[in-house]
């Protein structure tokens, strides 16, 4: 496999395991009809286990000298299609127009998890499944479940419209350059529509907003974002005097709509 010299400011770490990736790709079990974004392919480890096995294949690739051999590699294969781009510019829905439903898989630089995972989950409707190799502490955190130390925003968000699974744990040995911290592969299956919650955008800033200081009841970190509104209890059927990482993704959903009704009742 060829190397290019990894640079520090993009977050490369190169899969360079071969074992690792057909591990990965099986577990992705790609189909003939499938329509695949890989994130970040770099030289390739997964690339070429996915060429010719899907329908369609996108690279996205900022980096240019990944480019250039991605193009020298597959150029000329019509089913695979070389975006120079940051994911977060892409435009999914543009992506899956022509063959439905995106399934996406990457090794994603650490410092990017989350806000790739954010930028995916506000166009879900577009995609089928994500598989992707991340930090470890990140993947606990996903797949976290309440009451639990690591559960908190990725945790709750991810589980509101998606099934996540950690998949297993993947050594620091396996890339390079070899980073200070374990990865894990996650999988997650965007299976949940959630058309119960009253106001998505107030759903997101109450549990961002909670767990910003997760420590603290309810009552307390609501009162703060709420100021206009009453907290009775009576109002309420979710126990103002529990913590956060108490609470399950239904509790919060239950949550705000009660103060979505609570607001709405004042004006």
């Amino acid at each position: 496999m060829q190397r290019i010299k990894p640079k520090k400011s993009l977050g490369q770490n190169f899969l360079h395991d071969k074992n690792i990736a057909r591990k990965i790709v099986n577990h992705f079990d790609p189909r003939e009809n499938d329509t695949v974004l890989e994130i970040g392919p770099g030289t390739g480890a997964l690339t070429e286990l996915l060429a010719g096995r899907c329908k369609k294949l996108y690279l996205v690739e900022k980096d240019k000298r990944a480019i250039e051999f991605l193009d020298q590699r597959y150029g000329d294969d019509d089913t695979i299609r070389i975006i120079k781009s940051d994911i977060l510019d892409i435009s999914i829905p543009k992506l899956a127009t022509e063959d439905g439903k995106l399934r996406v898989i990457g090794n994603i630089p650490y410092y990017i998890t989350s806000p790739i995972l954010f930028h995916i989950l506000d166009q879900r409707r577009y995609v089928y499944d994500l598989m992707m190799l991340m930090q470890l502490e990140v993947a606990r955190r996903i797949t976290s479940h309440p009451s639990s130390t690591d559960y908190g925003i990725l945790s709750v968000l991810t589980q509101t419209w998606a099934t996540p699974a950690f998949l297993f744990k993947v050594p620091a040995t396996v890339f390079y350059p070899k980073p200070s911290v374990d990865s894990a592969l996650v999988h997650i299956v965007f299976n949940r529509e959630r058309n119960e919650i009253a106001d998505e955008n107030r759903y997101r800033s109450v549990v961002r907003g909670t767990f910003g200081t997760r420590r603290k009841m309810l009552r307390s970190t609501l009162k703060r974002l709420y100021p206009e509104l009453p907290l009775h209890q009576d109002h309420f059927s979710i126990d103002l005097n529990k913590r956060p990482e108490e609470c399950s993704v239904d509790d919060f959903i239950q949550l705000t709509n009660e103060i979505d009704h609570g607001i709405k009742r004042r004006r």
